[in-house]
This record gives C-alpha cells, sequence and structure tokens, in this order.
C-alpha cells in the first residue's frame, strides 16, 4: 500500500512539474511578434515569408492591407535603388494555422528583381536604404537571409 501511495504521488509531482513548464511555453507563444525569412535566389528574385505568432484572439492582416505593404515597400525600394522591382502577384499568399490558444500566419511573395546579378555576384543590401524599410511591412523582428551557395 505504501509503495502505491509513493508511485500515485511521484506521478502527481512529475505531472505538476510537467504543467509548470508548459505554461510558460504557450504564454511565450502566444505572444505577438514576427520573423522575417528572405530567401534570394540565382535569378536576383527574393522569396519572403512574414510569419506573425500571436494568441488565437490577435487580428491578422487583410489581403488587401498586406498587398498595400509589399507594393509600397517594393515601390519605395524601387524609387531609392533606380531600378525596375515588382511582386509577382501570382505568389502572394496567406496562410493561418491555429493551435490551441495561438495562431500562426505565414505572409508570402515573390519579389522580382530584389537583387542587382554582377557575374556570380547578388547584391541587395541597397533596398534597405528605403527609410523604416522593416516599418512599411510589420515594424522591426527577426530576419533570416538565405542565398545561393554558389
Amino acid at each position: 500500500m505504501t509503495r502505491m501511495k509513493h508511485q500515485r504521488l511521484t506521478i502527481f509531482i512529475a505531472i505538476g512539474i510537467l504543467l509548470l513548464i508548459l505554461v510558460p511555453l504557450q504564454t511565450v507563444r502566444s505572444q505577438n511578434y514576427y520573423e522575417y525569412t528572405v530567401e534570394v535566389r540565382n535569378d536576383g528574385s527574393a522569396f519572403w515569408i512574414i510569419t506573425q505568432f500571436s494568441s488565437i484572439n490577435t487580428a491578422t492582416d487583410s489581403w488587401s492591407s498586406f498587398q498595400s505593404r509589399i507594393f509600397d515597400l517594393v515601390n519605395a525600394a524601387s524609387d531609392v535603388t533606380h531600378r525596375e522591382m515588382e511582386i509577382d502577384e501570382n505568389s502572394i499568399q496567406i496562410d493561418t494555422t491555429i493551435a490551441l490558444e495561438s495562431q500562426t500566419t505565414a505572409y508570402s511573395f515573390l519579389w522580382r528583381n530584389f537583387s542587382i546579378i554582377s557575374g556570380q555576384q547578388l547584391s541587395f543590401g541597397d533596398v534597405f536604404a528605403v527609410a523604416d524599410f522593416f516599418g512599411v511591412l510589420y515594424g522591426d523582428a527577426a530576419l533570416q537571409l538565405s542565398y545561393p551557395v554558389e
């Protein structure tokens, strides 16, 4: 009988510890924040994914608002760099996934002529000369850039 009480107590403590660990993880996950992922491609384009992590009650951007943001940014970048740029309108997507009390929304698009191709080199730093570049989108956030190895 004592052994069974000990096992129950151990299980109860283990469940309590597990719950204490999971509650802060859910709280962090429910906070509203963004991440930018940019995949620069060999053809000079860049595929952008802007991920919003938020609580289930947080509003997400509408289709027209998202389009307005990205077209405004690309137009401003084109003005600053004096290069023709455009968004592939067929690439624009918004996908939302809901889990527990949180949601993840991925806004994505293909930015054509994002970088300058010079021989084997791609240069794209000039686009970030736009005043308040990330403010035009969703504000400052983590940025992950990837580019072709060659």
